[in-house]
């Protein structure tokens, strides 16, 4: 399985420390749970006409 992850952020020239913090943290805290989320057993079944 190969995951592809892109963050894309554009900062105001005057962006305030705290700001850049909390952008930061939002990040941080996404990857959390994706991992969280990878980390868990997940059957896919591609058999015809499931859904």
């Amino acid at each position: 399985m190969t995951v592809i992850h892109v963050v894309l952020f554009q900062f105001k020239a005057s962006a305030e420390p705290e700001d850049v913090k909390a952008v930061r943290t939002t990040h941080q805290d996404f990857v959390k749970s994706i991992g969280e989320v990878l980390e868990k057993p997940v059957v896919v079944d591609f058999s015809d006409n499931v859904y």
